[in-house]
């Protein structure tokens, strides 16, 4: 990497960020996040600001630290909105869901997943993901049978392993309860 040019060890730096990210290694993700995202602020490089944003949300929500989630989720949400990215704006969206819904604010995470699923038309793997966890936010909030409904409807539209991994479980878990 001594070789790299700035550009190039931001975009490694991003990357490894988002593996630490996967790993489960917050802290170090957070790091190098906000690291490649004063670069990418100072080179107006939007698309991947936004990016960053979206990292820095989703670590605070994994980490409970909520308002500030809510924060970084929003500000890359407006980028990807000025971009025209629908489906970073759609990721979004579903991640603000999966926000609300931690915070036990329902209606709003619903609202979050609707306006999700609006951008994410084009994109069945996405898709499946947000109408997955509107089947556990079903779940979640008591309505068994219209959770159920969804998984079995999710099972049927996608291809994705995970997807499918994670509506197996609810419609499992749905049953036994």
């Amino acid at each position: 990497l001594h070789k790299a040019t700035i550009p190039q060890k931001a975009y490694y730096q991003y990357l490894m960020a988002q593996l630490s990210v996967f790993e489960g290694d917050l802290l170090t993700a957070s790091e190098d996040v906000n690291t490649t995202l004063k670069f990418f602020k100072k080179k107006n490089m939007l698309f991947e600001e936004a990016e960053c944003y979206f990292i820095l949300g989703t670590i605070y929500r994994i980490s409970g630290v909520y308002d500030t989630a809510d924060l970084m989720l929003r500000a890359s949400q407006e980028i990807y909105e000025h971009t025209g990215s629908s489906k970073g704006e759609a990721e979004v969206f579903g991640t603000l869901g999966l926000l609300m819904s931690a915070k036990n604010r329902f209606d709003e995470a619903e609202s979050y997943y609707q306006k999700a699923l609006k951008k994410a038309v084009c994109d069945k793997k996405l898709t499946g993901f947000i109408l997955s966890q509107q089947a556990m936010l079903e779940m979640v909030k008591g309505d068994l049978n219209k959770s159920l409904k969804t998984a079995e409807d999710t099972l049927k539209k996608t291809t994705d392993n995970n997807v499918k991994a994670t509506v197996v479980d609810i419609m499992t878990r749905t049953n036994l309860c």
